[in-house]
């Protein structure tokens, strides 16, 4: 999937469940949101191709076709999609934005997440902002959260602002901390965790571990409760691999409560009760990002609050605690 001003476009290889089947049933099913009568229509339009060439909406799926569906978006509807993001703003200058991310937000554009992303919101809200070198949709990433991570994030504002910020993560400069609940307590109060982390070769958006190979990586973390079942930490992670605090955690045999990616054993050792506060995402949130500003030099930390779902879940894993303390 890919997005510009005009167009929506997926991307969609059929299954095997999906041979015999007619074409715009088949895009239904990939793309839900869609109604079939609409997807009819695109398809009259000549808007959905068949490994390039357009077809009819009774067209059976055979099994290795290419589709590509193109979607019209009004850029009026985009930007009324960027003006409803509730994105708290903690601090702005002429160099740095620095932002409270929500939960559920891309950082930027990719194939499953298309529209209302941090990169497309910062654009909208502060004009032109600088992109990385290549990578045009990214305007003003310095760096970024997964997209079910919340907390705080810095955008750049200019380009020595993004030169200057870059150079920091380079160098390893900038100073992270991050909050995470885990199954499980882990065995030390605290210690520093350096297994190597590449991508997984089975599934290129995840990434995995390994003995040999793989790229340096180093987080560092503390329990700062211990719940009896579960635990919340301080992570600190040294390096900014994709993923890393939750296939660290993981890899120690803490995954985080909530990661629909990365397991443990403890996971199935200690899962949250039913009557847990529901976690729709994994529980990690950026707690504070210390870096140099770009322009007066100095040293400077901007911290946020974890959000009302992790906050619900601390106060039920401590009430938890108390109970078992009590005997009740």
């Amino acid at each position: 999937m890919d997005v510009n001003n005009q167009e929506t476009i997926y991307d969609i290889k059929p299954t095997k469940e999906d041979v015999g089947e007619r074409l715009d049933k088949t895009l239904h099913k990939h793309i839900p949101k869609l109604s079939r009568t609409f997807l009819k229509e695109l398809i009259k339009k000549n808007k959905v191709l068949i490994n390039g060439k357009p077809t009819k909406p009774s067209y059976l799926i055979e099994g290795n076709e290419e589709i590509t569906v193109y979607v019209p978006i009004l850029k009026d509807e985009h930007e009324k999609i960027l003006s409803e993001l509730d994105i708290p703003v903690l601090f702005e200058d002429e160099w740095i934005i620095v932002i409270d991310k929500p939960a559920g937000i891309a950082v930027h554009p990719n194939d499953a997440y298309k529209y209302a992303t941090i990169a497309q919101w910062a654009k909208w809200k502060f004009g032109d902002l600088p992109a990385p070198e290549g990578t045009p949709e990214r305007t003003g990433i310095v760096h970024r959260l997964d997209r079910e991570t919340s907390g705080v994030m810095i955008i750049a504002r200019n380009w020595e602002a993004m030169r200057f910020l870059k150079q920091q993560f380079k160098k390893r400069e900038i100073e992270k901390k991050y909050l995470a609940v885990v199954y499980g307590v882990p065995e030390f109060v605290s210690d520093v965790i350096e297994f190597p982390i590449g991508k997984d070769p089975n599934n290129l958006d995840h990434m995995r571990i390994y003995e040999e190979g793989g790229k340096e990586s180093v987080t560092y973390y503390e329990i700062l409760e211990d719940f009896g079942k579960w635990a919340l930490c301080l992570c600190m992670p040294k390096t900014g691999r994709t993923h890393q605090i939750r296939v660290h955690m993981a890899g120690i045999g803490h995954s985080l409560i909530g990661d629909k990616i990365y397991h443990s054993p403890n996971e199935k050792r200690f899962p949250l009760p039913e009557d847990a506060p529901s976690m729709e995402r994994h529980a990690l949130h950026a707690l504070s990002i210390t870096i140099t500003h770009p322009k007066t030099r100095e040293k400077i930390t901007f911290e946020t609050e974890p959000p009302d779902d992790f906050k619900k879940l601390i106060s039920w894993l401590k009430e938890q605690k108390n109970k078992n303390r009590d005997g009740s």
